[in-house]
């Protein structure tokens, strides 16, 4: 399962980094953005979104917002492969 969040607070490359190694520190497949202001996890077994909340909050000053989508890690609509490649071209450079 995948699921991408809005994050609110990120401001720059070391706001995301930050949030994304305090997810990946906890053992999520994490990708985070500045631009747009979000974080794609992948996960078998979906970690709960307080579970995540609580995880970015610890992070800095940043708090998780409303969940933008959810996506099957198989579906064949390729919806998942889009979201990877947009975050991989996001002009944060991440």
């Amino acid at each position: 399962m995948a699921v991408v969040y809005r994050v609110e607070g990120l401001h720059c490359g070391n706001c995301a980094a930050s949030v994304e190694k305090a997810l990946q520190a906890k053992g999520m497949a994490a990708k985070v953005t500045i631009e747009p202001p979000q974080v794609l996890i992948e996960s078998a077994l979906a970690p709960t979104r307080e579970a995540i909340a609580a995880i970015v909050a610890s992070a800095g000053d940043y708090e998780l917002g409303p969940e933008i989508t959810a996506v099957a890690a198989d579906a064949k609509s390729g919806l998942l492969a889009r979201l990877r490649h947009a975050i991989k071209d996001s002009p944060s450079g991440r």
